[in-house]
C-alpha cells in the first residue's frame, strides 16, 4: 500500500468578494444575507483533556453511574467518528489547526503561547464571509495575544461577533469559574438573540477536565467509591489540595517513572472522570437552552477536544504536554445536527479536517491549500470510495513525527528528544523518555505498550522511508525548540498553569542513542 503525503502547502485566502463581504460588518441588509438565511448554526464546543476512551459513547463504562450521558446522548443523534486524531498534544496548536486546517509545521505555531506564522483566514473569517455572526468563549487559549484566531472573533464585534476570553477577565479566580463565566456568557448570548437574524458560527472551549483534578463533590463521591487512602480529599479535593496532596505525588512517581499504587491510580483517574461528568452537564446544559429557544434542530453542534490525557499509560506519565501516543492523540468527534445522519465512522480523521468539512457541509468553497479534507460526504450518510486519509500525522514541536496508519503507529525521534515539560523541569531531570523509532501494531495493541520495531521493522518498510522524507520536509527549516519563541510575560503564565519548566528548557536531546 501506498501512503501519499501532499507537498508543502500554503492556506490559500478565500475569494475576494467573500473577504470583502466578511469585512463589511453591520451595514444594513448585506448582499449575503439572502444566501446566509437558510443555513444552519454552527457550534464547536472543545473540551480541553478529553479522551476519546473515557466517554460513554466510546465504549467507557466503569461506574455505577454513566460519565458522559449528554455527550452520549448527542452522538446517539448524530455521528460518532471512531478515529479522530489531533496533530499535537497541547492546546495552542492542536486548536490552531483545528481553526486553520493546516499541521503546526505548515501554520508555525508550535508550541503554547506562540502565534501563527502567516496572517491567512481561518473558520471565523470564512464563516463571516458566509454571511455568519461570529461567537468565541473560551476558557483558556494559550497563544500570544495577537493570534489572529483571538483577534478574528472581536474584530467583527459588535455588529458581526464577539468575543469572550474568561481567564484575563478573571484574575485569580479557579479554574472552574473559567467555565461557569463562559457557560453562563454563551447562554446570555442565546437569551440575547434575535429571531430572523444571521445564523451564527460559535466556538466554546472548556477548560476544567485539564489538571488540577477537583469535581465537584457529588461526583467525587459517585465515582471515587470506597476508596479511603491516603490521596483521598473529602468532601472532594479543591485546585490547592489537589496540588498540595495529589500533584506532589504524581509528580514524584512521575520523576521515577514508577507506578502509582493501583488504588491510588483508580482514585486519581475518578477525579477526572469527574470532572468529564462536571462537563458533560454544561453541554447538556447548553443543549437544553438550545431547544428551549427552538434553535436545537438548526444547529451543527461538534463535540470535540483539543488533546487527551495520558493517565499513566506511558512512562508513568498522567499528563499530557510530553506524550506522542494515542492516549493523547486520539479526542471525540461527534457531530449532531441539520443534514448529519446518524451512525458510526471508523475510517481515520484528524482536526485539520474539520475545517473543510465544515465549510463544505453548509454550501461554502472549500479554500485551496489545506492540510484536511472534507468528510461533508460522510456526514451526509455517504462513503467514500477511498479513505478521508491513510494517515493521521502528528507532531511534537519540530522535533518528533510520528504517522498513524489503520493498523500502525511508527514513531520517529532521530535526535533522541526527551520531551521536559513538567513534571520534568529541574535541570537534572531526564524527561520523558521516547525511543528513537518505536512501532506499535495498534490494532492488536491499541495502548501502544508492546514497542515491535525490531522485530517488525521490515513490514513497514515503505511506511517507513516516508515518514523520514516527511520529517526532513516538515522541519528542516524550523527553528529549534520553543523557548525562543515565547515571550516572557506569556512564559509566566506558561509556567503558573504547569505547560513548561523553571529552566526554559522543553526537551533535552540525545542524538548519539539513534546512530543505529
Amino acid at each position: 500500500m501506498s501512503y501519499p503525503v501532499s507537498p508543502k502547502r500554503r492556506r490559500f485566502a478565500v475569494s475576494s468578494l467573500a473577504l470583502l463581504l466578511g469585512a463589511v460588518a453591520g451595514c444594513g441588509e448585506d448582499a449575503d444575507r439572502g444566501s446566509s438565511a437558510a443555513r444552519p448554526n454552527v457550534l464547536i464546543v472543545s473540551v480541553d483533556t478529553l479522551r476519546a476512551d473515557h466517554l460513554g459513547c466510546y465504549g467507557y463504562s466503569p461506574y455505577a453511574e454513566p460519565v458522559s450521558p449528554a455527550i452520549d446522548a448527542l452522538a446517539a443523534e448524530g455521528l460518532c467518528c471512531d478515529a479522530f486524531f489531533t496533530p499535537r498534544g497541547q492546546t495552542g496548536p492542536s486548536l490552531s489547526s483545528m481553526l486553520t486546517g493546516l499541521y503546526p509545521s505548515n501554520h508555525g505555531l508550535l508550541d503554547n503561547f506562540e502565534g501563527l506564522r502567516d496572517e491567512g483566514s481561518d473558520l471565523v473569517d470564512d464563516f463571516v464571509a458566509l454571511g455568519y455572526e461570529a461567537h468565541g468563549f473560551v476558557s483558556y487559549f494559550p497563544v500570544k495575544k495577537t493570534t489572529r484566531h483571538a483577534l478574528a472573533f472581536a474584530r467583527f464585534a459588535p455588529q458581526r461577533g464577539s468575543w469572550f476570553d474568561a481567564k484575563p477577565q478573571m484574575p485569580g479566580e479557579r479554574t472552574e469559574r473559567w467555565d461557569d463565566a463562559v457557560e453562563h456568557a454563551f447562554l446570555d448570548f442565546l437569551k440575547q438573540r434575535k429571531s430572523g437574524g444571521r445564523p451564527f458560527f460559535s466556538w466554546i472551549h472548556f477548560y476544567d477536565v485539564h489538571q488540577p483534578y477537583s469535581p465537584p463533590p457529588r461526583f467525587h463521591a459517585a465515582f471515587a467509591g470506597d476508596y479511603h487512602g491516603t490521596l483521598r480529599i473529602d468532601p472532594a479535593p479543591t485546585e490547592s489540595a489537589f496540588n498540595a496532596r495529589i500533584k506532589s505525588h504524581l509528580d514524584e512517581k512521575m520523576r521515577a517513572r514508577t507506578p502509582l499504587d493501583p488504588a491510588d491510580a483508580r482514585y486519581v483517574t475518578a477525579l477526572y472522570d469527574g470532572g468529564i461528568r462536571a462537563t458533560d452537564e454544561r453541554i447538556g446544559r447548553i443543549v437544553g437552552a438550545l431547544r428551549a429557544a427552538k434553535l436545537l434542530d438548526s444547529t451543527l453542534i461538534c463535540i470535540t477536544a483539543d488533546h487527551g490525557e495520558e493517565l499513566a499509560d506511558h512512562n508513568g506519565f498522567w499528563f499530557h504536554g510530553n506524550s506522542v501516543y494515542d492516549a493523547v492523540l486520539r479526542i471525540p468527534l461527534i457531530v449532531r445536527g441539520p443534514g448529519v445522519k446518524a451512525g458510526r465512522f471508523g475510517d481515520l480523521m484528524q482536526n485539520v479536517d474539520l475545517l473543510p468539512t465544515l465549510l463544505d457541509h453548509v454550501g461554502g468553497t472549500v479554500p485551496a491549500g489545506l492540510d484536511g479534507a472534507s468528510f461533508a460526504e460522510v456526514l451526509r450518510g455517504g462513503r467514500p470510495e477511498a479513505p478521508i486519509r491513510e494517515i493521521a500525522w502528528a507532531e511534537w514541536q519540530n522535533l518528533i513525527l510520528s504517522a498513524r496508519t489503520p493498523r500502525w503507529k511508527f514513531i520517529l525521534n532521530p535526535r533522541g528528544a526527551r520531551p521536559k515539560l513538567p513534571p520534568f523541569e529541574r535541570p537534572e531531570d531526564p524527561g520523558y523518555f521516547v525511543e528513537c523509532r518505536e512501532l506499535y501494531d495498534v490494532g492488536a495493541d491499541p495502548r501502544e505498550q508492546r514497542n515491535l520495531w525490531r522485530e517488525q521493522r521490515a513490514t513497514i518498510d515503505e511506511l517507513r522511508l516516508q515518514v523520514g522524507d516527511e520529517y526532513s520536509r516538515r522541519f528542516a527549516a524550523l527553528v529549534s525548540g520553543a523557548a525562543d519563541r515565547v515571550d516572557p510575560a506569556d512564559r509566566e503564565q506558561l509556567l503558573e498553569l504547569g505547560y513548561v519548566g523553571d529552566d526554559e528548557q522543553d526537551y533535552r536531546l540525545e542524538p548519539g542513542a539513534c546512530d543505529d
